[in-house]
């Protein structure tokens, strides 16, 4: 007959092993959560004028950056082009992120600046839906609505102002965070 340590031990033990997956949920869940946060908080942001924007949005996306790279640590698929193309996309939100922060840029140009991590995750999105067996139209839908936000983001708009391109990336991040969210939601209720 097995005291009750030794009963403690096993279950302690066979609980722990596979605990793998639903911190990976977590942690996606985790990312998701703080993507959406920065996004609301981008969105709200333009209302300061000026080239505070610019360093707000900067520190943003550095934030955004090293969250999506620290997530890189816990992830399941190890295949060398996802985790590439990960790290590609965080290291990109890092670089433009310090890129604002060190060269405050007037609403023209910065548009064009946040245009570059928006539409590298579209196209992230968009390959992934390429790739995938079950459920590709969930990532081709929002690979195409990171494209469209980036266009918006480029397109000259008459008096562009710091709260549009606030509102257009911030929601992108809004986006890409809610995907995170949903996807780990998802694999926690299967």
């Amino acid at each position: 007959m097995a005291t009750t340590r030794e009963t403690a031990s096993r279950t302690a033990s066979s609980t722990t092993e596979p605990l793998d997956e639903p911190v990976d949920t977590r942690l996606r869940l985790a990312v998701g959560v703080i993507t959406i946060g920065i996004g609301f908080f981008a969105i709200a942001m333009p209302l300061v004028t000026g080239v505070l924007v610019s360093v707000w949005l900067g520190l943003l996306l550095i934030v955004v950056g090293i969250v999506r790279t620290e997530a890189l640590k816990h992830r399941s698929d190890v295949r060398f082009g996802s985790v590439a193309a990960e790290v590609l996309r965080a290291s990109l939100y890092v670089v433009v992120g310090l890129i604002l922060l060190l060269l405050p840029l007037e609403p023209s140009r910065l548009s064009l600046v946040l245009a570059i991590p928006v539409v590298i995750d579209g196209i992230g999105f968009l390959s992934r839906a390429a790739r995938v067996e079950t459920g590709p139209w969930r990532s081709a839908l929002v690979g195409v609505a990171l494209v469209c936000i980036s266009v918006l983001l480029v397109v000259g708009w008459p008096g562009s102002t710091a709260v549009l391109l606030g509102g257009l990336f911030g929601g992108g991040l809004v986006l890409v965070g809610a995907v995170a969210v949903l996807s780990s939601v998802s694999s926690e209720l299967q």
